[in-house]
């Protein structure tokens, strides 16, 4: 049900996940109709005045079997049903075709050209290996992926409170600081000696050249990268002021370093940056709870009276919402 996860490079070069998770196969052959026979049994399932039958109904719309059947090519048929219950209500509360086209588009090219550099994949090798059939069924997964991720950022909005912006701003928020980062994997007596340089006022440019085996990154960061790094070396950068170090710190990927402000900026008044304070929010919001997503659609379901129809659909969905409470 959720959205796949897509896998790209950031600017700093570092691998980031994003809310897209990858489809893998399809329903076919004997198992397809399997399923197709299921879900017609007449008994179970109410039908129209054309003789096509309802498998759920949105307020005063309905999704017939014949849409599901065209959708269970893609997965199986709760994913496939909730899919086309998503599209129907995503695309009747927003009207977003021009910037949702835009948006695959560009995605698209970004992807592929990340496969390209980082997999070895091309365009085609890339669609076959997560299960598209061509490249407009990846641009249509795409084009509804805005509309997800449309709702699912206005829905995450709605949670926030004054008291969580201010609070954010209060704790979080700081000028653009220029940081230097000394690391190394294991030589942890390395980087005391390079405390001690720093603490005696030596360059970074002499201490570079002395401790020739340490990695050093010079970096300009703002509150808003903080899901860039960890949470230790994080700390760290937010709390330091100007020409101040920290302790040799543990971290998942650069493993022992010393952080050091060589400089900073005042820090921004919060009405010339309220929206991106927002944004941040959302996205430690969204990261931090990952039941978040699937409540955000089941509540929107809610709100278009969506209805199961059919018997076993119905019952796997309840037992779904419940998993989600």
């Amino acid at each position: 049900m959720k959205r796949f996860e897509k896998t790209i490079e950031n600017k700093k070069g570092n691998i980031i996940t994003n809310n897209i998770k990858f489809i893998v196969g399809f329903f076919v052959g004997a198992l397809l109709v399997g399923i197709i026979m299921i879900i017609l049994w007449p008994e179970r399932i109410a039908k129209l005045s054309n003789g096509e039958e309802v498998i759920v109904s949105i307020g005063k719309s309905n999704i017939t079997a014949n849409d599901l059947y065209d959708e269970l090519k893609k997965g199986g048929s709760l994913d496939a049903t909730i899919n086309l219950v998503d599209q129907f209500i995503l695309t009747d509360k927003y009207n977003l075709e021009d910037e949702a086209k835009k948006y695959a588009k560009e995605q698209s090219v970004e992807i592929y050209k990340q496969f390209e550099q980082y997999y070895g994949f091309s365009k085609v090798e890339f669609l076959e290996n997560n299960g598209f059939e061509d490249e407009d069924a990846f641009l249509e997964y795409l084009y509804y992926d805005y509309y997800y991720q449309r709702y699912y950022n206005d829905y995450t909005k709605d949670l926030i409170t004054d008291d969580d912006i201010n609070d954010f701003y209060k704790d979080d928020v700081f000028g653009d600081k220029k940081v230097v980062l000394f690391s190394s994997t294991d030589d942890e007596k390395m980087l005391e000696n390079i405390r001690s340089a720093l603490k005696k006022g030596s360059s970074i440019a002499s201490i570079k050249k002395k401790y020739s085996n340490a990695t050093v990154n010079e970096l300009t960061l703002t509150y808003k990268d903080y899901a860039d790094y960890s949470e230790s070396l994080w700390t760290k950068v937010k709390t330091l002021d100007e020409k101040k170090y920290s302790e040799v710190v543990d971290d998942d990927i650069l493993g022992k370093v010393v952080v050091y402000i060589s400089s900073t900026s005042d820090k921004p008044n919060l009405k010339d940056i309220k929206d991106d304070v927002v944004d941040v929010i959302v996205s430690k919001k969204q990261s931090e709870d990952k039941n978040l997503y699937y409540k955000a659609f089941i509540e929107l379901r809610t709100s278009y009276n969506v209805e199961f129809k059919e018997t076993n659909l119905k019952k796997e969905y309840e037992e779904f919402v419940k998993s989600h409470k």
